[in-house]
């Protein structure tokens, strides 16, 4: 587990890198042209990356067990393919 330390620290990081996904993805939806949609969903990506290196790190540090990491990880692996799909589509149409 996460040392007690770093319950505001790293876990604090993962919060806000995974929450950023989905909410660019939202706000996107609400802006008023497809290319700054897609600029929007550039941010979820980015965000996504650092949801996974993130997840690397605690691995690699020892703060989430293989199980766990690996868990995760599948969500996030396919999380990136349903974004990198939207962006692509999203792309045809500007």
């Amino acid at each position: 587990g996460f040392p007690r330390e770093e319950l505001y620290g790293i876990t604090s990081q993962i919060r806000r890198a995974a929450f950023s996904v989905p909410l660019n993805i939202t706000e996107g939806q609400a802006s008023s042209s497809k290319k700054e949609f897609l600029s929007f969903l550039n941010i979820a990506n980015r965000s996504l990356v650092e949801t996974e290196y993130l997840l690397e790190a605690c691995l690699a540090l020892g703060f989430l067990g293989k199980q766990d990491y690996k868990r995760l990880d599948i969500l996030r692996y396919e999380t990136g393919i349903l974004l990198y799909a939207f962006i692509k589509s999203l792309k045809l149409k500007v």
